[in-house]
């Protein structure tokens, strides 16, 4: 129960937020509200890094799919993930570790 009035409460929130963005009719205050998102999405990577271990399993959100994967390494500011007998090289920002095959731990 506690969960679902907190999913309702971020989708309220992000709605919100949209909202408001849409009123903006300032570059600058577009830019700046660019900017923190950007240093929040970069924050929030760094964070994802230090819950990483070798052998978790991780979703991958691609521009084009979200793929399933297992760590292999983890670098400086990437880490190695292993999808489909592939190795890739993925940002931190773009990882969401797994506890089971679809449920995903919140950071």
């Amino acid at each position: 129960m506690e969960i679902n009035k907190e999913k309702t409460m971020r989708k309220d929130t992000r709605s919100d937020l949209l909202v408001l963005i849409n009123t903006l009719d300032n570059l600058d205050d577009l830019r700046e509200v660019r900017s923190m998102i950007k240093d929040k999405i970069e924050s929030l990577g760094r964070m994802t890094k230090y819950n990483l271990v070798k052998g978790d399993k991780v979703r991958v959100s691609g521009t084009n799919k979200i793929e399933k994967g297992k760590i292999v390494k983890i670098n400086r500011t990437r880490a190695v993930v292993e999808i489909d007998d592939k190795q890739w090289n993925v940002p931190f920002s773009m990882i969401v570790k797994l506890v089971n095959q679809d449920e995903e731990i919140s950071i």
